[in-house]
């Protein structure tokens, strides 16, 4: 069962766009418990083939493509494509730690009231 949506919105960022999907690739949290949504914002670069090659490898790996222009048209794509309740926005040059969606999972399974954000 899928927990966690872990989205990354990115524009022609292909080459700092692999760092943070090796960072969420390697999360602690079992791959079958989270996806990882890139949300392509009208690149003109390899950032779908980039994309194409990890979902390849690693099932929970998906590519969306989002041709309205904006980080909120992309966010809320990747918002409407989410199959989880939670989601977590993290930028294209970011880097996860490896224990980063483990952690806001047990957050929201922990708490109560559950939050409605962290």
């Amino acid at each position: 069962m899928i927990e966690i949506s872990a989205i990354v919105c990115t524009r022609n960022r292909a080459d700092i766009l692999r760092h943070a999907i090796d960072s969420l690739v390697a999360q602690t949290l079992p791959p079958d418990e989270f996806e990882i949504l890139i949300i392509d914002n009208g690149s003109t670069d390899d950032t779908r083939s980039l994309t194409e090659r990890y979902a390849e490898r690693h099932r929970n790996v998906s590519y969306v493509a989002e041709p309205r222009l904006g980080l909120s048209n992309a966010r809320n794509t990747g918002l409407g494509a989410a199959r989880a309740d939670v989601v977590a926005f993290i930028d294209d040059d970011a880097t996860a730690g490896k224990t980063w969606l483990e952690k806001i999972c047990s957050v929201f399974a922990e708490r109560t009231p559950r939050p409605g954000i962290v």
